[in-house]
C-alpha cells in the first residue's frame, strides 16, 4: 500500500460541517481550492494507495524539522496541488513548504502551480521577494522530483526568466480538470439561450484597484437578473459564507452592484449559495444552462458538472487557465457590458473543448506516470472505491440565505457575541479525530493513535452546544443564561 500525503484542506469524502469549514478555515478562504485538491484525490485514489489530506497543517503550527521527519516517516511521497502561489500574500506559507521539502526524504509532485500577474501580454514584472522565494522553492522542488506542473504558459515564461527551462517546468494546467470519478464532458442543453434558460454566475465581489473592470461585472449581474427567470449566484469566499451563515459585516463593497450584502437582491431572493463540498457543488450546477463569471474554479466547477462556461478574465490565472483548457473568455476591462448573453454562450465550442480536453489530460498523465505516480485515468474502473466513499459520505448541502433572511439585525449580533466567546472549541472538537496522526494534539498523537471521540454515525459534524459545554463552568454558565435571554 502506497501512502500519499496531499496538501488539502480536508479528504473529499470526510464531510465537515460548513460552520467548522469557516472558523478552521478548511476551504483556505476561497472553495475553489477544495476543487483541484479533489481533482488531486480523485485521479491517485487507485485500491493500493491509500490519501491523506495535511489539513493545510504543515501551514500551521510545529516546527519543520519535526513536521518533516514525521512525513518522511509515515508516507511515501507528497503532492501539492496549489493554486496561484507565487503571489506577495502567500509568501509565508511558501516558504514554510520550501524549508519542510528540503527536509523531506521522500518524493515530492508539485501540480498546478501559478504566479499571479496582470492579464496584459508582454514582458513580466517579477517582484524581487517573490522572485526570491520561488526560486527556493523551485530548487527545493527539483531536489525531490524531476519537474514542476504549473498551470499555464505565462507561470512558464515567468519561470523560465528565474533559469528555470522546459527541462524543470511541465505545463499540465489545472488538475481540477483530470477526473476518473467524473470525466469532464460538456454538452450544450439548448442551441440558444432565451429568458428561460437557467443561468449561473461565479463573481469576484472585492476586485480591489480594477474599479472599471468591477462596473463591467456588477452591470453584467443586474442584466443577469432582468434578462432571465432563473439565475443563481455560487459565491466563494470566505466572508460571503459568514455573512449567510451569521450576519457577519462583509465588509465595505468595492461596488454597490455586487452581491456581497444581505440587501442585494441575489442575497434578499435567497438565490446565493455557498458550498464547502465539490460535489454538492457540482450537483448543483449541472441541471443549469450556461455559467458566467471570473472566477476559474467556478467556470471549471461549471464544465466538470457538465455545464457550459464563459471566463471574464481579469489576470493571468484566469486567462491562462481558460487559454490552456480552451474554455471560452475575454479580458473583463476590455468586454462591453451590454453584450448579449446568447453571443456569449455560442463562443462555447464543444469540439474543440473536447479535443483540448483529450490532449490536455493525456499529457497530465504523462507527468503523474514520470513521477511514478499510479492514477486512474486510463481506467475509471480503478476508482469505484473512491466514487463509493464519495457516495457514503453525508456531505452538507450548501448554505443559502435563510438565516440573514429570517432574524433580526439584534438576533445576529447576539449569535455572534455567542460564536466569539465560544472561540474554535467546536471546531477544534470536529476536526481533532479528522487530523493526520503527524497533526494530532500538536504533533504528539502517535501513528494510528486516535485522539479525541469519533462520532459514532460515521459523520465529523459536533453540535455548538457540544463546544460550548467543554468549556470552563464559569464561562458556559454566563453563555447559558444569555442563550435564555436571547430566547425568551
Amino acid at each position: 500500500m502506497t501512502r500519499i500525503l496531499i496538501r488539502a484542506g480536508k479528504e473529499p469524502w470526510v464531510p465537515v460541517t460548513p460552520e467548522t469549514s469557516l472558523a478552521a478555515n478548511v476551504i483556505g478562504t476561497n472553495s475553489g481550492n477544495a476543487v483541484f485538491s479533489t481533482g488531486v484525490f480523485s485521479a491517485l485514489a487507485t485500491p493500493d494507495a491509500e490519501l491523506e489530506a495535511d489539513f493545510f497543517r504543515v501551514e500551521r503550527g510545529q516546527t519543520p524539522q519535526d513536521i518533516a521527519a514525521r512525513i518522511s516517516d509515515e508516507y511515501d511521497h507528497v503532492v501539492l496541488p496549489f493554486a496561484n502561489a507565487f503571489r506577495g500574500a502567500f509568501l509565508p506559507y511558501l516558504d514554510r513548504w520550501t524549508d519542510v521539502i528540503g527536509r523531506l526524504t521522500i518524493p515530492v509532485t508539485v501540480a498546478g502551480i501559478g504566479g499571479q500577474f496582470s492579464s496584459n501580454d508582454g514582458e513580466i514584472d517579477i517582484p524581487q521577494n517573490i522572485g526570491e522565494s520561488a526560486s527556493a522553492f523551485m530548487r527545493a522542488a527539483l531536489a525531490a522530483s524531476p519537474s514542476v506542473g504549473v498551470r499555464g504558459v505565462r507561470t512558464q515564461q515567468m519561470l523560465d526568466k528565474l533559469g528555470f527551462g522546459p527541462e524543470h517546468v511541465e505545463v499540465i494546467g489545472c488538475p481540477s480538470m483530470y477526473r476518473a470519478d467524473r470525466p469532464v464532458v460538456v454538452k450544450k442543453n439548448t442551441d440558444a439561450l432565451d429568458a428561460d434558460s437557467r443561468l449561473a454566475l461565479s463573481v469576484t465581489p472585492r476586485m480591489a484597484r480594477r474599479g472599471e473592470s468591477t462596473s463591467t461585472m456588477a452591470t453584467l449581474v443586474a442584466r443577469a437578473q432582468q434578462e432571465f427567470t432563473d439565475v443563481t449566484y455560487v459565491a466563494q469566499d470566505g466572508q460571503d459564507l459568514a455573512m449567510l451563515m451569521w450576519g457577519d459585516d462583509p465588509g465595505e463593497p468595492k461596488h454597490p452592484g455586487m452581491p456581497i450584502d444581505p440587501s442585494h437582491s441575489l442575497v434578499s431572493e435567497d438565490r446565493m449559495r455557498f458550498f464547502v463540498d465539490p460535489e454538492r457543488w457540482f450537483d448543483h450546477l449541472s441541471p443549469y444552462d450556461f455559467l458566467l463569471g471570473s472566477r476559474i474554479h467556478g467556470a471549471i466547477a461549471s464544465l466538470i458538472a457538465g455545464t457550459p462556461a464563459y471566463v471574464l478574465a481579469f489576470d493571468s490565472r484566469t486567462r491562462e487557465l481558460s487559454e490552456y483548457h480552451a474554455i471560452p473568455h475575454r479580458i473583463l476591462r476590455d468586454t462591453d457590458p451590454h453584450v448579449p448573453f446568447a453571443d456569449l454562450y455560442e463562443e462555447f465550442d464543444e469540439a474543440k473543448f473536447a479535443d483540448t480536453q483529450a490532449r490536455n489530460q493525456a499529457n497530465y498523465v504523462r507527468f503523474l506516470e514520470s513521477h511514478t505516480l499510479r492514477h486512474t485515468l486510463d481506467d475509471p474502473a480503478l476508482a469505484a472505491g473512491y466514487r463509493e466513499r464519495l457516495a457514503a459520505a453525508s456531505l452538507p448541502p450548501g448554505v443559502g440565505a435563510e438565516f440573514v433572511l429570517s432574524t433580526s439585525i439584534a438576533v445576529q449580533e447576539r449569535l455572534r457575541w455567542m460564536r466569539q466567546s465560544v472561540g474554535n472549541a467546536p471546531a477544534r472538537q470536529e476536526l481533532e479525530p479528522l487530523l493526520p496522526s503527524w497533526a494530532k494534539n500538536g504533533g504528539k498523537a502517535k501513528r494510528g493513535e486516535s485522539v479525541g471521540p469519533v462520532n459514532p454515525k460515521g459523520s465529523s459534524a459536533l453540535p455548538l452546544w457540544k463546544g460550548v459545554a467543554a468549556l470552563p463552568r464559569r464561562v458556559y454558565r454566563g453563555l447559558r443564561r444569555r442563550a435564555r435571554a436571547l430566547f425568551r
